[in-house]
């Protein structure tokens, strides 16, 4: 599955969330598990992130998917 991103400037956690198929705990632990994944903060504290965050957290999942997938072939 690869989602179409929509073209937008910043994305709400919530959207990501939605597109990446995750909950949005999951992006947070990736946040601090993944020193590339720092999305912008408003000073409310709301995470904004960017096209090219959301093309690092698809590819995370991809990722993890092909990892889950080759652990139940052994």
């Amino acid at each position: 599955m690869d989602p179409k991103i929509p073209d937008k400037l910043f994305f709400k956690i919530g959207e990501v969330a939605e597109l990446a198929g995750v909950e949005q705990h999951v992006l947070r632990y990736w946040e601090d598990e993944f020193i590339t994944l720092q999305p912008n903060k408003k000073r409310s504290g709301q995470r904004l992130y960017e096209r090219k965050d959301v093309e690092l957290i698809l590819e995370i999942c991809s990722q993890t998917i092909s990892q889950v997938m080759r652990a139940r072939k052994t």
